[in-house]
């Protein structure tokens, strides 16, 4: 009796300790200055980049992150994708009550897989893992423990990026980068504020980056791009090898030559569809004709679908492919409409931008963040350089769209590829249109019409309905009811304001009044300019007509601005808030 007693108290011992082991990242080890105004904290963010060759690289990660609420649960998701050349060797997930207590275990086979496209991708060979803890009951933490092994033609390593996510602090962050003797690799370090080390061992060099204890982010409207104040590293092989060539990364001029030599060859037009181009423009007088009747052509004819099947990726398809299957990524459409104006002696440059962030590093050759094309067709005699985006057909002819206004580009050229900075455009540049006429009838009945104009949109005319009630012989009238204005504005701020892009607003509205009724109350006229732009109203009694015409008019400027002066944006904001939210009366006469 007693050793089965002993027996049982042995393996009772032995289980609670497996138990005990497996208590790990309790909520009371974090520091209450991390979680104060965050819905998650990153308790561990270590990846290892071991470079094995040229070709060869393998990403070590493990992320805990302890989830204090609804909000945060995002950051708990598991998304990682894999493709040819990138293998998810092995996954685990563990996850962990608040008093760090196993809850919930995932392992490879858990994962969800999908090797959905998205609309725009006709193919690639892409695979995306997600991964979503079933815990709910807050706060609870998840550890990730997973390798990607990769051999891609052209490597990418993981940068170091220890905030990703507002509201979410970082409590330790590493980056290990373990290279072999005499590989060389180039960094860029943006708002350093870790701790860096360095070793020599007789196999190569591993270095480390470290961070700790870094508060989150706060969510703030008109905030800066991130990545212009936070820790940021990247890392770029000085040079790698593909498919035999060796290529180098350190400069754009040598990165650009590279990407040039990937269009060599490709780009003879078949002898149809130089008949279609000299038939477009050899009676086309003016140089900018010539190019929009090619670039009308190519709208036309061709739609943007993406295919990234392996080195489809960097390379464009030929200008032959292009014009039998009729779509193409961005490049394949850049390139094909580059080749037709080269046979008609109009030389044009292939443009290299990011879509997200406004600057590239000028001395950090990287294609990290690079996620587009466009084409540059530089002016001559007096004549506007042209900035064309060939994959989105509704735009007008030369549009700088919002999403690469004042970007930085990388302009390919044979021998000569440098950066350039698309002009920023002012206010009139960007705008929204809505022109109402509208119909009030006694009852307070309000019908028309509006019509809304965008430059990048098609124009649009909406029918309106409303009713106001009619009190006393009068109807109280909305000065604005197509623009809501811009809500309330915090003074307190952590960062600068940043208006990322100029751009104006115009609204403009008839009232049609009921026989016998005229304009009785209405706000006084407006006229209010500031650094952040202007602002105009007007609220004008036609009798002759019988009409109150408003009209509403902001034009916006774009900048980055001192925090300090978010009293005065405060200000200039409740005034337009104040006046598109306003009323006019309108009363019957006696």
């Amino acid at each position: 009796m007693h050793r089965i007693l002993s027996i049982t108290a042995v393996a009772f011992l032995f289980v609670a300790n497996a138990l005990a082991a497996d208590e790990k990242y309790p909520l009371s080890a974090i520091p209450d200055s991390l979680k104060t105004g965050c819905d998650a904290v990153v308790r561990l963010d270590d990846v290892t980049v071991t470079v094995i060759s040229d070709r060869e690289t393998n990403v070590s990660n493990t992320y805990v992150v302890t989830v204090l609420n609804e909000k945060g649960a995002s950051a708990a998701r598991f998304h990682e994708m894999s493709d040819e050349y990138d293998k998810l060797s092995d996954f685990r997930a563990v996850v962990y009550d608040a008093a760090g207590k196993v809850v919930e275990r995932g392992k490879k086979s858990d994962l969800i897989r999908s090797e959905f496209s998205g609309e725009t991708t006709l193919a690639d060979d892409n695979v995306n893992y997600y991964f979503t803890p079933t815990c709910k009951d807050y706060p609870y933490t998840v550890e990730y423990i997973y390798t990607i092994e990769s051999k891609k033609l052209v490597p990418i390593y993981p940068g170091f990026h220890p905030v990703t996510q507002t509201e979410t602090s970082t409590q330790d962050a590493y980056y290990r980068l373990i290279t072999p003797k005499g590989f060389e690799v180039l960094t860029q370090e943006f708002n350093p504020q870790w701790k860096k080390d360095v070793r020599e061992t007789p196999k190569g060099t591993e270095q480390c980056w470290q961070i700790h204890g870094m508060t989150g982010l706060k969510t703030e409207r008109f905030m800066p791009d991130a990545d212009t104040f936070v820790p940021s590293l990247y890392v770029e092989p000085k040079q790698f090898d593909f498919n035999g060539q060796k290529v180098s990364n350190e400069s754009w001029a040598a990165y650009g030559q590279w990407m040039y030599s990937l269009m060599e060859g490709r780009g003879e037009l078949p002898a149809e569809l130089k008949t279609k181009v000299h038939a477009l423009t050899d009676n086309v007088q003016s140089r900018k004709g010539k190019i929009e009747a090619l670039y009308r052509y190519m709208c036309e004819t061709c739609r943007y679908m993406n295919v990234s099947l392996g080195v489809g990726g960097l390379q464009p398809k030929t200008v032959t492919d292009t014009y039998r299957t009729k779509y193409g990524d961005c490049k394949a459409l850049v390139f094909y409409l580059l080749s037709m104006l080269r046979e008609i002696g109009i030389e044009s440059n292939m443009c290299m931008i990011s879509t997200g962030n406004e600057r590239i590093c000028p001395d950090f050759a990287s294609h990290q963040g690079i996620n587009h094309v466009i084409l540059k067709v530089p002016g001559t005699d007096g004549e506007e350089t042209l900035w064309l985006e060939c994959t989105n057909s509704q735009l007008p002819f030369g549009y700088i769209h919002s999403k690469m206004d004042g970007h930085d580009v990388i302009v390919i050229a044979d021998g000569n590829s440098h950066l350039e900075t698309i002009p920023a455009q002012l206010p009139d540049y960007h705008y929204e249109r809505n022109i109402a006429s509208l119909t009030i009838a006694a009852d307070g009945n309000i019908q028309g019409s509006y019509r809304i104009e965008q430059p990048d949109e098609k124009t649009e005319t909406k029918d309106y309905k409303s009713h106001k009630a009619c009190t006393q012989n009068s109807i109280s009238i909305d000065a604005n009811p197509f623009n809501e204005g811009f809500g309330k504005l915090r003074t307190a701020r952590t960062y600068d304001i940043c208006i990322p892009i100029a751009f104006s607003e115009l609204d403009s509205i008839v009232y049609a009044l009921p026989e016998g009724y005229k304009m009785d109350i209405a706000p006084a006229a407006v006229s209010e300019s500031c650094q952040f732009g202007t602002f105009q109203t007007s609220y004008t009694y036609n009798a002759e007509k019988h009409t109150v015409s408003i009209v509403q008019s902001l034009r916006m400027n774009r900048g980055t601005y001192p925090k300090s002066s978010a009293t005065e944006l405060k200000r200039f904001f409740d005034l337009i808030n104040k006046h598109r939210k306003a009323t006019v009366m309108v009363k019957a006469e006696k």
